[in-house]
C-alpha cells in the first residue's frame, strides 16, 4: 500500500509542531498494468475473447482499486444509475503476477452475480490460501 502524507508545521508562540495528514492509496504495481485478454466459452462450442485494461488503479468492467490486503485486491464500482441510493459494488479478486504477460485471477464462483454493498462482506469472500487449493471453492481467471 502506497501513504501519501502531507507535512505541516504549526507554530505557536515559543513552540513548533510538525503535523502530518496521511492517506493510503490502492494501486496495481507497474509489471502488472497493461492490456489482457482472456477468454470464455459460450454454450460449450464459441470461444469468445474479452479484452481487459488494468491501469494504475483500475481494472475496467471490475472496478477501482480500493483497498489491498497482501494478493487480495477489493475493487469497488459506484453505480452511476441511481445518484440518490449508495449502491457502490465491492468485489474481492485475488491477483498474482505469473510471469511478464500473465496475470492469474481467483474470485468467488458467483463473482458477477454477486456484489457487496459493504466493504467487509467484500473481505470476508476473499480467498483463502485454502480455498485457493480447492477448485470447487472459486473461478480462476487468466489474463494474457
Amino acid at each position: 500500500m502506497n501513504i501519501l502524507c502531507t507535512i505541516y508545521l504549526i507554530s505557536f508562540i515559543g513552540f513548533s509542531i510538525i503535523a502530518r495528514e496521511c492517506a493510503a492509496s490502492c494501486y496495481f504495481p507497474a509489471e502488472m498494468q497493461g492490456v489482457y485478454v482472456t477468454q470464455s466459452t459460450i454454450s460449450g462450442v464459441d470461444v469468445v475473447y474479452s479484452q481487459i485494461n488494468i491501469t494504475s488503479d483500475l481494472i475496467t468492467i471490475w472496478g477501482n482499486c480500493h483497498r489491498r490486503i497482501g494478493n487480495n485486491i477489493i475493487l469497488m464500482m459506484a453505480s452511476l444509475e441511481d445518484e440518490e441510493e449508495d449502491t457502490t459494488c465491492y468485489r474481492c479478486f485475488h491477483i498474482t503476477l505469473v510471469t511478464k504477460n500473465i496475470v492469474r485471477v481467483y474470485t468467488t464462483m458467483e463473482y458477477m452475480a454477486k456484489c457487496f454493498t459493504n466493504e467487509d462482506k467484500a473481505i470476508m469472500s476473499c480467498p483463502t490460501e485454502t480455498s485457493l487449493r480447492d477448485p470447487e471453492e472459486h473461478t480462476e481467471i487468466i489474463l494474457f
